[in-house]
């Protein structure tokens, strides 16, 4: 509200007040002459109104630079803000950042919300669920979800809505590829795609509202559920990295391709990373036969033998170093099968083995970013 403070008209003088653009003027008649007097005051906003901060309120975006908007935080420093409910904290999402598998669903009915409803609505939800981490189950992928909800009356649709968000652990994917995830398996129609917008995505908060005028709070599954579960940004220590294969996330219908076991290969993994978490496994696993092999398969499924040379390098040990053991491990290579082990087994070992030289290279988030 602008509360203006005008030059007071001398009595018996005409004045009118007129309106250029969003500045108010007074038009004051001194004499023969007329003066255009430009008012003065104070922008006053009222406690309550759009512009005023609340405690605790996330600040608009609106042109501020990201570090102004939002904020690094440890995870720690985040889950324990997060913790409190009611708060109107959102996730801050950017460029090609990895983060959990999670989904959105959102339904706006007339009619209040009953426990017939919902649980139809979640049925079908874990039934969607359950088709697209098929193939990864396939693959011998350890997956497991948890779905936060946020149903009730919605004051800005003046409707009711049922509101269900899956997260998913053991997988990590860049969150701008998650919709051609979804149209590979012909799902687009059925899940929420507007929350994976490319540059920057605000994302819904657990335990939060979305605002001071709409209570609805995104509430976890089971109340004992850990909160980091619920976290997009916090990925597990095993989590398989996950890229869509090019063929299948640049196609232009949701019908042409679905995605297979046989596209699920960890392809934002480099011969640096592998090299490393190798560095990481004691001895043991190279000299006890069936963990040498379980190495050699988990290289395998990066792709054919892409990965033969750090192989034939782990398996270089004194008592092994031998052209026969060499020939071992292309004959293993050449296998078919990789008997549906994944290179998260080879980062799960590394942790048991070595936690300190494998948290150089750790797939979880050091830090959430939230506004």
């Amino acid at each position: 509200m602008i509360k203006s403070k005008g030059l007071r008209a001398p009595k018996k003088k005409s004045m009118k007040k007129v309106s250029i653009g969003k500045k108010s003027m007074k038009k004051v008649s001194l004499g023969k002459k007329t003066i255009k007097k430009r008012s003065l005051g104070k922008k006053v906003i009222k406690k309550g109104s759009p512009g005023a901060k609340r405690e605790g309120q996330r600040v608009p975006r609106k042109g501020l630079a990201v570090d102004d908007f939002a904020q690094k935080r440890s995870v720690e420093d985040a889950l324990a803000l997060l913790a409190i409910p009611g708060h109107m904290r959102h996730e801050f999402l950017s460029s090609r950042v990895d983060t959990r598998l999670y989904l959105d669903y959102d339904e706006v009915l007339e009619s209040p919300l009953t426990p017939e409803i919902l649980t139809d609505r979640k049925d079908k939800v874990i039934a969607r669920l359950d088709a697209l981490l098929g193939p990864f189950s396939e693959d011998k992928t350890i997956v497991y979800y948890s779905i936060a909800s946020r149903h009730g009356f919605s004051p800005r649709h003046g409707k009711f809505k049922v509101s269900f968000r899956p997260f998913v652990r053991g997988l990590s994917i860049p969150y701008t590829e998650i919709p051609l995830l979804l149209r590979s398996m012909q799902q687009d129609d059925f899940w929420d795609m507007s929350v994976y917008k490319e540059g920057e995505q605000l994302l819904a908060a657990i335990n939060g509202v979305k605002d001071r005028d709409d209570p609805r709070v995104l509430t976890k599954e089971h109340a004992d559920d850990p909160d980091a579960w619920y976290v997009a940004q916090i990925l597990d220590d095993n989590a398989l990295p996950f890229h869509m294969p090019l063929d299948l996330g640049h196609s232009t219908t949701s019908s042409t391709t679905s995605l297979t076991s046989s596209t699920l290969r960890e392809s934002n993994v480099d011969a640096v990373l592998v090299r490393d978490v190798l560095a990481c496994l004691r001895s043991e696993r190279f000299r006890d036969y069936a963990s040498w092999r379980t190495v050699g398969f988990a290289l395998k499924s990066l792709g054919d033998d892409v990965y033969l040379q750090e192989f034939q390098e782990f398996s270089r040990i004194p008592e092994y170093d031998s052209t026969a053991a060499q020939k071992a491990c292309r004959e293993l290579f050449e296998r078919a099968s990789t008997n549906g082990v994944t290179f998260g087994t080879l980062r799960h070992w590394a942790k048991e083995d070595n936690a300190e030289g494998y948290q150089r290279h750790p797939s979880r988030a050091s830090c959430v970013t939230m506004s």
